[in-house]
């Protein structure tokens, strides 16, 4: 079935559709009540097992057709891909990091609070 993508005329967001024959994809679906466009992200194709579903890079706009396309936007904006755990990890370093800043606080007003004391007489 071919494959097309349609950019929204009043909101740009971009839809993916799927038509039973290239006849069909003359209109477009539509979205905020406004009619859609057809757009070129990719090259109408069909739908298959393990081809490549493109999108706009969230980070700049650019189509993002490939995966190395995708590898590509990646690395010119300093990103690494998304993996399973990532955020929970980011979360425990940020925890740590915390502990860590707290335990220094507290040594330092301790060491401050002994310098300061006076010797009874």
């Amino acid at each position: 079935m071919p494959v097309y993508d349609y950019q929204c005329g009043a909101c740009n967001k971009v839809q993916r559709s799927v038509y039973r024959s290239a006849d069909e994809c003359e209109t477009g679906p539509e979205c905020c009540g406004a009619s859609s466009q057809l757009v070129w992200l990719t090259t109408p194709g069909f739908m298959g097992a393990g081809q490549f579903e493109a999108y706009l890079s969230p980070i700049d706009g650019r189509p993002i057709t490939s995966e190395r396309a995708r590898r590509d936007d990646l690395a010119r904006n300093n990103c690494v891909p998304y993996e399973e755990g990532i955020k929970q990890d980011q979360n425990r370093k940020a925890k740590q990091e915390e502990a860590e800043t707290e335990q220094l606080v507290e040594k330092i007003v301790r060491e401050a609070a002994e310098r300061t004391s006076l010797p009874i007489a």
